[in-house]
C-alpha cells in the first residue's frame, strides 16, 4: 500500500523546474514492503503475459475486431494462446465479448472503461519503442516523435495520457 507520508491536498500545478528537478528515486519511500503492494507489479499481472498489450492494442484501435483479425495481424500468435489471453483479458474485466447483431456466429472485442485505461500505457510503449527501438521498426533506423508517426493525432493521444495521470476518479471496475 502506499504510505499516508505525502497527503493529497489542491496546489497549483507545478512548474517545468520543478517537474525537471523532481528526484524519481524519492517514490521509493513511499512504498513500504517489499514491494509485492508495488502497483506496476500489480498492473503487470494483469498486462504482462505474452501478447496482452499486443492483443489490447489491436483491440483499441481497431473498431470492433474479431479473433481472426486478432489472429492474423500478429505472426506467431496461436489460436490457443489468444483464446486464453482474451479469456484472461475478460476475466481481468478489460475486454468484452460482443456477438455481431447481425451474424450471432461472429464475435467481436471491445475495451470496456477499465480497459480505455490501458491505451495511455499503450501510446506511451510506442512513443519509447519510436525514440528507443527503431532498428527493430522502420527500415531507415532513425527514432521518430510522436506526431511523426501519427500526424495530426499526438495532441489527442498525450491528451489521454495526460487526463489518466492526473485523474482522481475511482477506478473503473
Amino acid at each position: 500500500m502506499y504510505s499516508e507520508a505525502m497527503p493529497l491536498r489542491p496546489r497549483s500545478p507545478p512548474s517545468q523546474q520543478e517537474i525537471d528537478a523532481f528526484p524519481l528515486s524519492s517514490v521509493g519511500a513511499l512504498l513500504h514492503g517489499d514491494g509485492l503492494d508495488c502497483p506496476i507489479r500489480a498492473s503487470l499481472g494483469a498486462l504482462g503475459r505474452k501478447w496482452a498489450l499486443v492483443i489490447l492494442r489491436d483491440i483499441a484501435y481497431r473498431p470492433d475486431p474479431t479473433f481472426g483479425y486478432i489472429l492474423a495481424r500478429n505472426v506467431g500468435l496461436t489460436p490457443r494462446v489468444l483464446t486464453n489471453r482474451l479469456r484472461e483479458l475478460r476475466e481481468e474485466g478489460l475486454v468484452d465479448k460482443v456477438v455481431d447483431g447481425r451474424d450471432q456466429r461472429k464475435v467481436h472485442y471491445r475495451l470496456t472503461p477499465k480497459g480505455k485505461d490501458v491505451v495511455p500505457i499503450l501510446i506511451a510503449l510506442s512513443a519509447f519503442g519510436m525514440r528507443h527501438l527503431v532498428p527493430r521498426i522502420t527500415s531507415d533506423g532513425r527514432p521518430r516523435r510522436l506526431e511523426e508517426t501519427f500526424p495530426g493525432l499526438a495532441p489527442f493521444l498525450l491528451r489521454d495520457l495526460y487526463r489518466f495521470a492526473a485523474s482522481f476518479d475511482r477506478p473503473a471496475k
